[in-house]
């Protein structure tokens, strides 16, 4: 599983100082060298402290070990052994590695500090210029750059700002709201402790990384101005990484009636519910501000309130017949034939149908009490969507949303009760979601709710009897919570944040590339299942709006065209990975055409990536080098990015130059494409029998993409998941269910811990808001019954 956007930043080499410059650090005496000693020193990676252990004999590094437990499997924790490898052999003369940028500063940073202890580094003092300096770096978004401000004296950061530059109508620039909260999270810390090696945020490391990176900029010119090497830079610099935030190691006993895990909108719902029903309420929420999810996707829908036990059985049977329809490729389409499931029971999970029907009129319930509590909902665009009332849909191309007003006319919270009963229910939109579900909290800790932001449920405690009695918790700050609750709400967005959870369960294999909600790591489903609930379509297909490469690349600026049209070369390894011109085979060789998949999916064709699941979370696409060229001197034929927004997109048409090599060469720097000579060549590397990739070409609908060309590229591609679909199963109240179909009493589950609930085997997920349907009926009623059970 690969984590999305990496940072690539090309670093000199480091620790070799200058013999002079232009001011002279004030050096401190190196000390003896050790005789057979072991040296560790710590510093901040991208995900985590790292620690790098090196064993010294007569001033050589004889060995090194290397402890990063957070850092990216396959990305930055690719690259231990590599490092490990290179510190030995080049006594410590090591590169950054492109790709993994955020590993190799922290690598980098806490080998110095080993090599200082050892006697092998000079300890030294460096002045910075005093002065204002401004740096940038990719953050969340592979698109634009967060810009930091960086004031400083001789010795220190004085002050920090975030400059103002979000583009807050274009999902693939940095968001707005990551950005600025996880600026006011490391703010203080940073200036506290003069120290860039602060923990990210969690919910936003991505942001939080492009922030540090940004005032790793700053300061490298405020040295430079001083006069210094780029060793000496890197060096200086390096050491800021070392300091150690901050903890406490205070001890909180906490009582209340429940307590709900996680504050997306689910848990958001859950909690207002059980505090109007009367109970004593405490949320938890693991990232540092509200919301979850819900800031990234729209097109909720709901039913109303007055929809009967008949109707909602209509409209499960309507939800059902779209689950059938979701089924494509032959294995997965088996399960639309009744007597093959008759004959495959055991195999068999079907739509959860009493918690499904249970759900119907509940969430209009659930919208309508966020709303009461300030929420802010528009009517949604989800109907012009699948009209196919959106530019650009029809041709394939990037969908833009219709121009909203500023003032956009707001939904009333009694409005639910005009709501659809029937298999289109009534879709709505967050308006301003995030300044609003601040206003939403506001009020509910007004009303006697309390609320806990970056603080991470731990795991559920039990009594001697094996009885649920709440929940512990980390604060960030290192506070410990031990929470005594009656009943308590799992609400905590699913595992799609979990790389190894997606690899052991997600559907379609492990190369998903999350695009979701960074808190969303599967806590709730794990503490569920430890209690004894029963896992529910847990394998499902994850939600997936994108194909695209197997990684973002970020190496490229926006470009602006003579008609100030601006787009990205960094959208290339997306645009190519759906391309009509491309040749296309699954895993196993099988060759395929996106064309096959359009008619499965209104909402993008292939590149939508819904109707695609068959062919599994990867496949591969080649390109020739004279299709290379023809897109050199013409342009592209299609510029298809799907529904979900992850670049600009990019004219048809426009001769792009040398671009698009450039853009596949990035992808074999950072190794999920490859050049070869000949088809045979890629057949070898790719493990297919040979003749494999020319079959394909047999099937390629492109003149100019033809066998026999001087080299081919080779692209992996993968899904871009917002969000897995599996979950713990449930009953009607939400309380989650055991193997043996009892309820585990207080323990209840909502949103999409308990997605799995609306799945089926073998289908995909059908776009059209019943995810939201699940998120705000589940929250209502697992907020209301757990009331109600606390209350006796």
């Amino acid at each position: 599983m690969k984590r999305a956007f990496s940072l690539f930043l090309a670093l000199a080499m480091l620790f070799s100082l200058a013999a002079c410059s232009q001011q002279e650090p004030e050096t401190s005496p190196t000390g003896s060298q050790s005789q057979a000693a072991s040296y560790t020193g710590t510093a901040r990676g991208y995900g985590g402290d790292i620690s790098v252990t090196i064993e010294v004999t007569d001033g050589v590094i004889t060995a090194c070990t290397i402890d990063a437990p957070d850092e990216t499997p396959d990305i930055g924790g690719a690259q231990i052994d590599h490092f490990q490898t290179a510190i030995v052999e080049n006594q410590g003369q090591v590169d950054t590695v492109s790709g993994a940028t955020g590993t190799s500063n922290g690598v980098i940073a806490a080998l110095q500090d080993a090599m200082r202890q050892a006697g092998l580094l000079d300890t030294a003092e460096y002045k910075m210029t005093p002065g204002t300096y401004t740096g940038q770096s990719h953050g969340f978004s592979c698109i634009d750059f967060v810009t930091v401000d960086v004031t400083v004296d001789e010795s220190s950061i004085v002050s920090l700002s975030l400059q103002d530059n979000f583009v807050d109508d274009q999902d693939s620039y940095e968001n707005r709201y990551l950005c600025t909260g996880a600026f006011e999270e490391l703010e203080p810390e940073i200036l506290e402790l003069q120290s860039i090696g602060v923990d990210a945020v969690t919910g936003a490391t991505g942001s939080s990384n492009g922030i540090k990176n940004a005032i790793r900029s700053a300061l490298e010119q405020a040295f430079a101005a001083s006069g210094y090497s780029e060793d000496e830079i890197d060096t200086a610099i390096n050491a800021m990484f070392m300091t150690p935030s901050s903890k406490t190691d205070e001890v909180v006993e906490l009582s209340c009636d429940v307590v709900v895990v996680g504050a997306g909108a689910a848990g958001t719902v859950a909690s207002l519910a059980a505090l109007d029903s009367g109970a004593s309420v405490l949320n938890i929420e693991k990232t540092f501000r509200w919301g979850g999810q819900s800031m990234m996707t729209g097109g909720p829908k709901a039913y109303s309130p007055d929809t009967t036990e008949e109707q909602a059985q209509a409209i499960l049977d309507t939800y059902e017949a779209t689950i059938a329809n979701h089924r494509h490729g032959e294995e997965d389409s088996q399960w639309n034939d009744p007597d093959y499931v008759s004959a495959h029971a055991d195999e068999y999970t079907p739509v959860n149908a009493e918690a499904y029907k249970a759900v119907v009129p509940a969430s209009g319930l659930g919208l309508q009490k966020i709303m009461e509590y300030g929420m802010a909902f528009t009517k949604s665009m989800m109907g012009l969507m699948l009209e196919g009332g959106m530019e650009g849909m029809t041709e394939g191309g990037p969908m833009v949303l219709p121009t909203t007003p500023e003032e956009p006319d707001l939904l009333t919270a009694d409005s639910v009760y005009t709501f659809g009963t029937d298999g289109e229910g009534t879709s709505v939109s967050y308006y301003q979601a995030e300044k609003y579900f601040d206003t939403v909290y506001d009020n509910y800790i007004a009303n006697g709710g309390q609320a806990l932001l970056s603080t991470t449920v731990t795991n559920l405690t039990y009594d001697d009897n094996g009885n649920i009695t709440g929940v512990d918790a980390q604060g960030d700050d290192g506070t410990t919570y031990h929470v005594t609750a009656k009943a308590v709400v799992l609400a905590t967005g699913g595992y799609g944040g979990n790389d190894e959870l997606m690899d052991e369960w997600a559907g379609g294999g492990d190369d998903w590339l999350y695009y979701g909600w960074q808190g969303n790591d599967g806590d709730g489903i794990v503490m569920a299942m430890d209690a004894g609930a029963a896992p529910y379509n847990l394998d499902a297909y994850p939600m997936s709006h994108q194909r695209m490469g197997e990684q973002f690349i970020t190496a490229f600026e926006v470009q602006t065209t003579d008609d100030g049209t601006q787009w990205s070369p960094n959208d290339l390894t997306v645009i190519l990975a759906c391309n009509p011109d491309g040749v296309f085979v699954e895993n196993d060789g099988t060759s395929f055409r996106p064309e096959d998949y359009d008619a499965y999916n209104p909402m993008g064709g292939f590149s939508g990536a819904m109707g695609t699941y068959s062919i599994g979370s990867s496949y591969y696409v080649v390109y020739s080098a004279d299709q290379l060229q023809a897109y050199a001197e013409s342009g592209l034929t299609s510029n298809a990015m799907g529904f979900q927004n992850v670049g600009l997109g990019i004219p048809t048409g426009m001769a792009l130059g040398d671009w698009v090599d450039q853009a596949m060469e990035q992808a074999v720097s950072q190794g999920f494409a490859w050049k070869v000579s000949s088809l045979s060549e890629g057949d070898a590397l790719l493990g297919f029998e040979d003749g494999t990739l020319a079959a394909a070409y047999g099937t390629s609908t492109s003149d100019a993409n033809a066998d026999g060309s001087e080299y081919y590229y080779i692209m992996k591609c993968c899904g871009l998941a917002i969000s897995s679909c599996g979950g713990v199963e449930v009953n009607e109240n939400m309380q989650a269910v055991r193997e043996d179909g009892t309820a585990i009493e207080n323990l209840f589950v909502a949103g999409n811990d308990g997605f799995g609930n609306i799945m089926a085997t073998g289908a995909e997920y059908p776009i059209g808001g019943d995810a939201g349907m699940w998120v705000f009926g589940s929250g209502y009623i697992a907020g209301e019954q757990a009331a109600a059970l606390a209350a006796g």
